[in-house]
């Protein structure tokens, strides 16, 4: 099987940016599919989602494709104008929920992604979701597969915390707090760990640090994870976290707002804590996480959602999508 994935992966200037895809496709290619990726460049240039149709349609991408893969429901939109191949969809978050500006309000560009993002789930062929709360909001013709992406556990496990700070040059003492996301992004609300780790340092918790290691290599994320004492998700809205899923896998605690499938992750795991969107609240979960200590059954519950289960099932949703089509393909012959 032959797929032509559309998405923008990690490159020198964006160590993260797509990186959870770009192992997704990792695992596709160890179960014997030949992903081909074609990037669009949206995040730099808006117009060149437009320039996605000509780029498909001169390339001439049905010849030696079975199928095109479409990351992000907006992406999904431009790529349905070629007609000739199968099209999934994947759906993960800010393309169902919209945009958050920097005063904290969902954009009328926001709006207007997700109107085209959900236009383009009438007129895919397959359709995932990397959780429940996104599939919900999906009104494909097609069913919704669920499936997370994966975490990669050869990279994400438990490892010293004393080695891992001196790896990484952080004090040896003290309880440290890790914000994994990008502080600049509105939507991941920077401002309430902020504030509630100031509250805790008020509260006579003086050792308390918040940790803001972004940008960051891949490669250290692990360290990080495993270097502090809990992680600290204050999102208005995720899709599938996963920071929250890597940090589970190294047994570390996770205090995060009850965003995406994050309520089904912590789930049953004792030392992780959903909050609100208050700092006062923030801080008290965190307080209590801290008290807690380490995670013991983070990783085990991760084994269940590793990059080659999730891959599979991508695998899975491939091929149900070229049997739909071609049944519909000899109907209408």
């Amino acid at each position: 099987m032959r797929v032509l994935a559309l998405a923008d992966l990690p490159s020198e200037g964006t160590h993260v940016e797509g990186i959870f895809i770009q192992r997704q496709i990792e695992s596709l290619r160890r179960l014997g599919v030949q992903v081909d990726v074609m990037s669009i460049g949206g995040k730099k240039n808006s117009l060149n989602y437009v320039r996605l149709i000509g780029r498909l349609l001169h390339r001439k991408i049905p010849r030696g494709f079975d199928l095109v893969h479409a990351h992000y429901g907006l992406t999904g939109f431009f790529a349905r104008f070629q007609r000739k191949l199968p099209l999934v969809v994947t759906y993960r978050g800010s393309d169902v929920f919209g945009i958050v500006g920097s005063n904290f309000q969902y954009t009328l560009k926001g709006r207007i992604i997700v109107m085209l993002s959900l236009r383009a789930a009438r007129w895919a062929d397959g359709v995932i979701a990397v959780s429940r709360k996104i599939s919900e909001r999906i009104p494909a013709r097609v069913p919704v597969h669920i499936i997370p992406s994966g975490v990669d556990l050869d990279r994400f496990r438990p490892m010293s915390r004393q080695e891992t700070r001196e790896i990484l040059g952080l004090p040896g003492e003290g309880r440290l707090v890790l914000f994994a996301a990008n502080p600049r992004e509105p939507h991941k609300r920077f401002d309430l760990a902020q504030d509630a780790v100031n509250r805790l340092r008020g509260q006579g918790l003086d050792d308390v640090k918040l940790i803001v290691p972004y940008p960051v290599p891949p490669d250290r994320m692990p360290l990080y994870m495993n270097a502090c004492n809990v992680l600290l998700l204050t999102s208005l809205h995720e899709g599938s976290p996963n920071v929250v899923k890597e940090a589970l896998a190294c047994n570390l605690p996770v205090v995060s707002t009850a965003v995406g499938d994050v309520p089904e992750l912590l789930a049953g795991l004792e030392g992780c804590f959903l909050c609100g969107f208050s700092a006062e609240e923030i801080a008290a979960r965190l307080r209590l996480a801290l008290e807690a200590g380490a995670l013991s059954g983070g990783r085990a519950k991760m084994e269940q959602i590793s990059t080659s289960k999730t891959a599979e099932q991508v695998l899975e949703v491939y091929r149900e999508t070229l049997q739909r089509w071609e049944k519909r393909r000899r109907i209408a012959s």
